[in-house]
């Protein structure tokens, strides 16, 4: 299920711009 790697991108993207804040 691609539904589980997109929500797996989406945490990464979400936590780099956190810690990019």
């Amino acid at each position: 299920q691609t539904a589980d790697l997109d929500k797996a991108v989406s945490y990464l993207q979400d936590f780099k711009k956190r810690s990019k804040k």
